[in-house]
């Protein structure tokens, strides 16, 4: 299973409904969820960092995890970084740097015109307001408040709970229910129904957020110039990165 992928579609998510309007069935869903998202909206519209750990497991056999990972991401403006194991990734506006660590590679593009991926980006703003909410349900006990979201039995997503601490409005886990088809990527080797007979047609992917942390206003993420530099048309590693070898995955850079 590619956590790499399950990563990024966690935190997408995360944020994509943190930014999303919602729209359900019932209006006081919609009403309840609207007032829920803003709140969450607020509180991550700031520079953050925080912690990931990620667990995937079949829907077939939910108490036997398959995989796990863990990982991070810090975020300010167009600036943010994200790392999981011993991929890392930066990107400022004029970069997208990945090192691949345990192949020593260096990997530059051009940052995405849409923004973070870790955005709400349009992507995942489009699956949630194609889907919608067939219902919703939020609860509190004691310090910690609960959302959770289902999406009907036969979507991408077929349910979503998230738990948010009522104190910091921080999320500290969440748990979702998605094909796993979508977890394996366009280029799997398998098909759908080989995905489906092998690990079940969903999956249930759990995560656990932690070591929240504000980041300066004047948060810069990096500088490029502490990776790479250019020597003429080449781009040349610094001596912290000697052993790295460098791939360009933009023209003009």
């Amino acid at each position: 299973m590619k956590m790499h992928r399950i990563f990024l579609m966690t935190a997408v998510l995360l944020l994509a409904v943190i930014g999303q309007q919602v729209r359900a069935q019932a209006a006081s869903d919609t009403a309840a969820l609207f007032a829920e998202m803003k709140q969450m909206q607020e509180v991550y519209n700031r520079s953050l960092s925080f912690n990931m750990r990620i667990t995937y497991a079949s829907e077939k056999q939910p108490g036997a995890v398959q995989d796990s990972a863990a990982g991070g991401i810090a975020y300010a403006g167009a600036n943010y970084h994200y790392w999981l194991d011993s991929v890392e990734t930066f990107v400022n506006k004029s970069y997208s740097i990945t090192l691949f660590k345990k192949d020593k590679v260096m990997y530059l593009s051009k940052p995405s015109a849409m923004g973070p991926a870790l955005d709400p980006v349009q992507q995942m703003r489009a699956v949630l307001q194609k889907t919608g909410y067939k219902s919703c349900r939020i609860s509190q006990q004691g310090g910690v408040k609960t959302v959770h979201i289902d999406f009907g039995p036969d979507g991408a997503y077929r349910e979503m709970d998230m738990s948010i601490e009522k104190k910091t409005g921080y999320v500290t886990s969440m748990r979702y229910v998605v094909k796993t088809a979508m977890l394996m990527g366009q280029n799997a080797a398998l098909s759908a129904d080989q995905v489906n007979a092998a690990y079940g047609e969903y999956a249930i992917v759990q995560t656990v957020f932690d070591h929240y942390q504000l980041l300066p206003a004047d948060y810069a993420g990096f500088y490029e110039s502490s990776f790479f530099y250019k020597d003429g048309q080449e781009f040349k590693t610094t001596a912290a990165y000697k052993d790295y070898k460098i791939f360009t995955g933009s023209p003009n850079l």
